[in-house]
């Protein structure tokens, strides 16, 4: 082959390299944003769940606190599950088993709760016991949730500061 024919070559190749390089380069980049939007679609739908689990448990804070509890006949009489039901669907979607299952868990200890509260009244002392399961299930969820979507993130091991229900600062004055 004459110099003329093998820089044809040379070019033609750079040219079909490049290319290549290109095609390469963009499968690589549209799956790590598909990482990344499959990520924080994660995140969301996490956030959300726990923000609508925070109204579905004041209101049940509230359903004892005012005796409503004690008076109903369905928790949908002191809750409004619009919401809780709405992100729960999501992560059912969005989230992948292990989260899905998690929030299948604290939905499960809303539903015994629920139904213990419905059964008779519950005095502020014994919700303490049963808050204390909607608390571990919700830890449980958030350290699941850690794992799956922050890498090397520890387990917590509490959700707040909120001292312990039998700390003296909550002894009456």
């Amino acid at each position: 082959m004459s110099g003329q024919a093998w820089a044809h070559v040379i070019a033609v190749s750079g040219s079909v390299l490049a290319l290549l390089g290109v095609v390469v380069g963009g499968l690589l980049a549209a799956r790590a944003q598909s990482r990344h939007w499959r990520f924080s679609e994660q995140a969301d739908a996490c956030a959300a769940f726990l923000a609508a689990y925070a109204g579905v448990y004041l209101a049940h804070v509230e359903a004892v606190r005012s005796g409503t509890a004690a008076t109903a006949q369905h928790t949908s009489d002191f809750v409004d599950w619009a919401q809780f039901n709405e992100a729960l669907e999501a992560l059912n979607i969005r989230a992948d088993a292990e989260i899905a299952q998690a929030a299948h868990d604290l939905d499960a200890s809303l539903w015994r709760v629920g139904r213990e509260l419905l059964r008779r009244p519950i005095s502020l002392t014994e919700w303490a016991a049963q808050r204390r399961a909607l608390d571990e299930a919700k830890l449980t969820f958030v350290n699941v949730c850690r794992s799956r979507l922050v890498r090397g993130a520890g387990r917590l091991n509490t959700l707040s500061g909120r001292p312990a229900d039998d700390d003296p600062i909550w002894a009456a004055p």
